[in-house]
């Protein structure tokens, strides 16, 4: 029903994926802003319009300590052909460019920004069914998103089928830093909820240097590839209480 993206350039990739695909055949529509980032990669959402209707959508933008312009946070609000109301945040935070430590703050910021955004919708709608996803650029025991767990928020990993798969490669090691978290209020509601990191077999290939299965990526620096993304989608699905 939705689809969260990033690194998205214009409306114009959006518009050619949801039209001259095969997804052409599942009433997709899109929601995207373009954001101040310099380099022209925004946040985006795809929602299946007999599912999903949205009421509001804006982008909320993150002042860095350093001033320098990032990507917004993509808030939208809608309701579900259940007729429950749902807030969804797709996010892409700060990379961890400098180093894990020196670039921490950053990712910080992004994360007091997006619960000034809660603490919003929580003042009104106490019980508010929230969904926060993305591409965090942080693991689920790093400060940043430790915060989100501390303001009533559930973070799904924890409860991922195979809990070794991560979803961007660094050299030997794998990394759980895309996320799909809810608020405890929204888990409240449901009578089931899974979660897995989507490594089919196409998405990867043979890692020559550090052993095992990399990313397929479209581009390896100048090099085109012809794969499809330097991370792995990850998925969660939600059976809501009769």
């Amino acid at each position: 029903m939705l689809v969260g993206l990033c690194e998205i350039e214009n409306p114009t990739v959006l518009k050619h994926l949801i039209y001259w695909t095969g997804l052409s055949e599942l009433n997709y529509r899109f929601i995207h802003f373009e954001s101040p980032d310099s380099r022209g990669i925004d946040v985006a959402l795809l929602y299946r319009s007999n599912g999903f209707t949205p009421i509001e959508s804006r982008p909320v933008t993150v002042t860095l300590p350093d001033q320098k312009p990032t990507r917004d946070i993509l808030l939208i609000k809608g309701v579900t052909n259940l007729h429950d109301t749902l807030f969804v945040m797709v996010n892409h935070w700060p990379s961890r460019l400098g180093g894990a430590q020196a670039s921490e703050i950053k990712r910080i910021t992004a994360a007091n920004r997006l619960l000034n955004i809660c603490d919003s919708i929580r003042s009104t709608t106490p019980d508010a069914s929230i969904v926060v996803m993305g591409d965090f650029n942080d693991s689920p025991t790093d400060t940043s998103i430790q915060g989100m767990m501390e303001q009533d928020f559930f973070n799904l990993a924890e409860i991922q089928e195979n809990k070794n798969q991560g979803t961007n490669k660094y050299r030997l090691e794998w990394e759980s830093i895309d996320q799909i978290m809810i608020s405890n209020s929204m888990k409240a509601k449901m009578q089931e909820v899974s979660f897995k990191v989507v490594n089919l077999p196409f998405l990867l290939m043979k890692d020559e240097v550090n052993m095992g299965e990399k990313l397929f990526r479209t581009y390896v620096g100048p090099r085109y590839l012809g794969g499809f993304s330097d991370h792995l989608p990850v998925m969660a699905t939600f059976v809501p209480k009769p």
